[in-house]
């Protein structure tokens, strides 16, 4: 490895003694009683995003731990989207009007996602997810751009018939 000779404060964090190896790992699948497969659908900040879980449906407040922070979030990107394996806290008493709490287990690549189709189960979240990402509309409507395109074609050509018209009338200069 490379020594680290341009220094500084915020160079160290990218030295090679942070690096960590890419290692293929065996893929976490749920294990016991109050685990769940959710996808992230927006990141709140402060150590917490907003997930739906795939069970129920349900709308969670994941608590990220600090495993997937610092330098380990590299490795651990929670993005929108994603698949992550949650644990449900089934001890803690909700308030009225608040979005439940879960914990943050396991962040999946998207490698590992194509693995996570063949789960029982799973395909509920994955196909939503594609379904959703559609942004292409097939219609028949005409371009706003294009009715006026038109318009301007028969308006110069109206415009062009006058102007004959006016050409061909003969004016007394005098009357005027």
């Amino acid at each position: 490895m490379v020594k680290n000779t341009k220094g500084g404060n915020r160079h160290k964090k990218m030295a090679s003694k942070n690096f960590k190896q890419q290692r293929t790992h065996k893929l976490r699948k749920i294990r016991e009683d109050g685990e769940d497969y959710a996808m992230v659908i927006k990141n709140s900040g402060g150590g917490h995003c907003v997930v739906k879980c795939n069970s129920d449906g349900k709308e969670r407040t994941c608590v990220i731990r600090g495993k997937f922070k610092g330098r380990n979030k590299r490795s651990n990107q929670i993005i929108e989207g994603g698949l992550v394996l949650i644990g449900l806290r089934d001890w803690e008493v909700v308030k009225p009007g608040k979005l439940e709490k879960c914990d943050l287990l396991e962040v999946y690549s998207r490698d590992q996602c194509s693995e996570l189709k063949e789960v029982k189960g799973m395909n509920l979240i994955i196909d939503n997810d594609e379904e959703n990402h559609d942004n292409i509309e097939f219609t028949n409507e005409e371009d706003m751009e294009d009715y006026v395109a038109e318009n301007m074609k028969v308006s110069s050509s109206a415009n062009s018939n006058l102007k004959t018209d006016l050409e061909e009338t003969e004016f007394d200069w005098d009357d005027i």
